[in-house]
């Protein structure tokens, strides 16, 4: 999955519709909600040199999975597996 997410990252605007047809499918088969609005604002500026969108994205992609990472370490007794 990070692997398609970093591809997704690289991806010129022209080539975004089979790697956001396949992020947009794992979100939905995940249960998780998608801001259209917001995905259309990102879009608009998928090109911008400065890559602002994938920044943004990257840095809430790996804040979450660092997030998932750290709940897993915890156990019922709200000790850590170490």
């Amino acid at each position: 999955m990070e692997a398609r997410f970093i591809a997704l990252l690289n991806a010129h605007s022209e080539d975004l519709d089979n790697h956001l047809r396949y992020a947009v499918s794992l979100l939905k088969a995940n249960e998780q909600p998608l801001d259209w609005l917001q995905l259309l604002q990102d879009l608009l500026q998928w090109d911008h040199p400065e890559g602002h969108v994938q920044l943004r994205w990257a840095r809430d992609f790996f804040r979450d999975k660092s997030s998932n990472e750290n709940s897993e370490k915890q156990t019922i007794g709200g000790k850590t597996n170490e």
